[in-house]
């Protein structure tokens, strides 16, 4: 009788643990996603400013871009390891968005400092 009780609760236990485990990486690949998505309606709107030489709105919106893309690149390094392991073309496919997102917020801080 107590092994069957011990094995019912080993496998509640197991059934429970294996369930978060793909409930985590669910939900911290949704958040990696939607920041992807915010990140590119953002930068297209940081983009309009600095190609109109807007630079006080563009001065206003920067940290709020620039904050989400470090943001997003926390995530994507919290992905790679425990608890969550994610695939290593996950991984690399967002690293290189991070980079992109870097280099563009770059090119649009360069247009408009030649606005001034």
């Amino acid at each position: 009788m107590w092994s069957k009780l011990l094995a019912i609760t080993l496998c509640v236990l197991l059934g429970y643990s294996v369930a978060s485990f793909q409930s985590s990486r669910a939900e911290l690949n949704e958040e990696i996603s939607d920041y992807q998505r915010e990140i590119l309606i953002a930068a297209r709107l940081l983009q309009e400013y600095s190609d109109n030489c807007a630079t006080v709105k563009h001065s206003n919106f920067s940290p709020y871009v620039e904050h989400s893309v470090s943001r997003y690149a926390l995530l994507v390094d919290k992905a790679e390891g425990f608890p969550h392991f994610m695939g290593e073309s996950f991984t690399l496919d967002h690293q290189e968005s991070v980079v992109g997102f870097e280099q563009q917020i770059e090119q649009m801080h360069k247009a408009v400092s030649l606005c001034e």
